[in-house]
């Protein structure tokens, strides 16, 4: 195992401590919200009062009371530094450790942040892993992008575009060096070629002039034979020069013919360097044709990766102000559109909560969801059960509200028709199922303030404390 350690953000022993022996602690408060109570880490976490004890002894986090039996835990600035900067590549050496400034939690969260913290650091350690509100957006956005994946791909799964697109740039870069390669060849084939044309078409000229003079004297020369044929009886003479002639004549039938058969090898290495040339372009348009197919699939992956994020942030808002004000939290989980109600203190009725998920429900219409369940965690189970007896009372209100149409008029109403119908109708309806969590309803002891302070905040409670111990 190779790990950085530094000492620019906060102390050497620190970050080694933090680093080997507490990062995925660290992780885990951040992940929550920066937040949990004491006993609850204790009991929660194997050998949790040991490793409470490291990490308070190593300033990264802090504890705070909440009333007189109870405590919780927060993250301090020397932890944020260490989450936010450990694998920053900026040095921080030629700056006072002081002056680096990061994100800071608050000593003194208010009610809601601090159970809602609470409620996330008991499932992210019972095994609930999409707790954090980055990991439910960034699995959202996937759904969208998987569902105009396949609007404008054939043939790749979504989860393997990452991985196609590194390969499909990779083989465009090749065919790239093959194309330049072609093209130097081709430019040396071209200059070659040139030049030998320029040169044997020169010659070419020249040897076609000469063979018509050769022929030309050839045709002269077998005149005077036939002449001399004529009269060949009657001067001796005549039969010599017969003779001297044809062989005249052989012999420049003998040049015609090698200026022929040149001709013909300059003609050959012509068509050689121009099958050469068309061999080479054919290649090339050959690469450039696969290079436009892998373009055109990188081309279709950014049009549904930015149509998909197009979509998904109509959306996003919503569910971030829900996770962030309301403590619902929305999340996709195996095509279950899942609605987690995290009980704070202040809960709606069961008809507001139905408003907002049916609301939720028509922007999120475009990803495939097979159904829909409320999730309710609660300190408390009385108020759990109630909750959910409003629900199954309004999911009975709507088997009751909903339209239907006799099969004979069926044909007269399309299904979105009957949709935009009923949503008018039963827009604050709820029609999934409802599930209680009864995992944490210990949380509820961190609900028994002392009855004389159960007016005053935590951090006014810490003021008056100071105080107070000023006055002695």
């Amino acid at each position: 195992m190779k790990k950085v350690v530094r000492d620019d953000i906060i102390d050497l022993i620190t970050f080694t401590k933090a680093e080997f022996k507490y990062l995925d602690y660290l992780n885990l408060l951040k992940e929550c919200g920066n937040y949990c109570f004491l006993s609850q880490f204790r009991n929660l976490i194997p050998k949790g009062r040991s490793i409470i004890d490291g990490l308070i002894e190593n300033n990264l986090i802090g504890t705070e009371s909440i009333n007189k039996n109870y405590k919780y835990i927060y993250l301090t600035d020397t932890a944020m530094k260490f989450l936010m900067l450990r694998l920053s590549d900026k040095d921080f050496s030629n700056q006072s450790k002081k002056s680096i400034s990061v994100k800071k939690i608050s000593k003194y969260p208010s009610e809601k942040q601090l159970l809602s913290a609470a409620y996330k650091f008991h499932m992210l350690v019972n095994g609930d892993n999409e707790v954090s509100k980055e990991i439910i957006l960034e699995n959202i956005r996937n759904k969208y992008k998987e569902k105009y994946f396949y609007k404008y791909i054939d043939g790749i799964k979504f989860e393997e575009s990452k991985e196609k697109c590194i390969e499909i740039k990779k083989l465009i870069s090749e065919i790239d060096k093959k194309i330049l390669q072609e093209k130097e060849k081709l430019n040396v084939i071209n200059e070659m070629s040139n030049e030998i044309n320029l040169k044997d078409s020169l010659l070419l000229d020249e040897s076609r002039t000469t063979i018509k003079e050769i022929k030309s004297k050839i045709e002269n020369l077998e005149n005077e034979i036939r002449e001399k044929e004529k009269y060949s009886f009657t001067r001796i003479a005549s039969k010599k020069d017969i003779s001297y002639i044809q062989n005249t004549i052989n012999e420049l039938k003998e040049i015609r013919t090698f200026i022929e058969i040149e001709n013909e090898n300059k003609k050959n290495c012509i068509c050689k360097y121009n099958k050469m040339i068309n061999e080479n372009e054919n290649r090339i348009k050959e690469l450039t044709k696969s290079k436009d197919h892998y373009l055109k699939i990188l081309k279709y992956i950014d049009n549904a990766s930015k149509e998909a994020d197009l979509k998904f942030n109509i959306v996003e808002k919503k569910i971030e102000n829900l996770y962030d004000i309301s403590k619902i939290i929305v999340r996709v989980n195996k095509n279950i559109l899942e609605f987690l109600i995290l009980d704070t203190g202040s809960l709606k009725n069961s008809k507001s909560y139905a408003k907002i998920i049916n609301s939720l429900l028509e922007e999120l219409n475009e990803i495939k969801i097979e159904k829909t369940e409320v999730v309710i965690y609660s300190y408390s189970e009385n108020r759990a059960k109630n909750l959910e007896k409003e629900f199954l009372k309004i999911k009975q209100v709507r088997s009751e509200t909903i339209i239907s149409v006799p099969k004979k008029r069926e044909s007269r109403y399309t299904k979105e028709v009957l949709r935009k119908a009923n949503v008018k109708r039963i827009d604050n309806i709820f029609y999934g199922n409802v599930i209680v969590n009864s995992e944490c309803y210990y949380l509820g002891a961190y609900k028994e303030i002392d009855s004389s302070k159960k007016y005053i905040k935590a951090k006014d409670l810490k003021v008056i404390d100071e105080l107070i111990e000023k006055l002695k």
